[in-house]
């Protein structure tokens, strides 16, 4: 299918892909992290900034690959991504979601600029250190 992104995760060919269950689970997982509730195209702002966290790229990664494997948990989701290929898997959610959001074909992330931002716990969780 013209939607699905190839990806190599866990010495496994896998598929992504954002339809419409999948922009959902991504949601709500992301709606959880931050705190509010949040949509597919904010999501989508949010990774063309590269404001997102490893938490959030794993979740958006499990949602993409449900579909290929409901069986499949977060936790097993963040033990295949491998830091070597971080700014590549990066890329690939990105055109996965694009495809989705968009509808058409859009050029690759560039992935050699800038490495994922990673947050800080407080930032994750929306609370200051001292509330902790």
């Amino acid at each position: 299918m013209k939607d699905l992104v190839e990806i190599e995760l866990g010495g496994k060919t896998r598929h992504l892909r954002f339809d419409f269950n999948a922009a959902a689970l991504a949601e709500q997982e992301m709606s959880r992290f931050w705190g509010k509730k949040t949509t597919i195209d904010s999501v989508r702002e949010e990774l063309g900034k590269r404001l997102v966290s490893t938490a959030d790229l794993r979740a958006l990664l499990w949602a993409g690959l449900y579909h290929e494997d409901i069986t499949l948990t977060i936790e097993a989701v963040g033990k295949m991504i491998e830091s070597e290929t971080l700014a590549e898997t990066f890329g690939k959610v990105w055109t996965a979601i694009n495809r989705h959001l968009l509808g058409v074909e859009v050029s690759p992330f560039p992935t050699a600029a800038k490495g994922v931002k990673k947050k800080t716990a407080s930032e994750v969780s929306g609370r200051s250190p001292e509330s902790t």
